[in-house]
């Protein structure tokens, strides 16, 4: 994708649900993102290797995947460390978070 290139339909659907996720678990309001021509290029690329991941991973659920570091730092933690109350979406393009959605899903079953 281009620096000028709009995102596609799946990669403004994973924009929208870790918007969702992401204000949705800090108790504040959101809306979805209509206009899509002010995105950064850090969060271009970020969407655009989100998009192949989701792609090539089809069974991992995207509310769960973006919900997973909310559910490893329990309230406790957050408390003590305001960094971990919000994750951009950049941190998701990388291993901690694959590692983190993991760890929920074993603890899940």
């Amino acid at each position: 994708m281009s620096e000028s290139e709009p995102p596609n339909t799946s990669q403004r659907n994973i924009y929208n649900t870790w918007l969702r996720v992401t204000k949705t678990q800090a108790g504040r309001p959101f809306r979805y993102r209509k206009r899509w021509d002010n995105l950064s290029d850090e969060q271009l690329i970020a969407l655009e290797r989100l998009d192949r991941f989701f792609k090539k991973h089809r069974q991992i659920n995207m509310d769960d995947f973006f919900k997973s570091p909310y559910v490893l730092y329990t309230d406790a933690v957050r408390s003590d460390h305001p960094e971990y109350t919000n994750f951009p979406l950049q941190f998701y393009t990388r291993y901690k978070a694959i590692s983190m959605y993991k760890l929920t899903q074993q603890n899940n079953s």
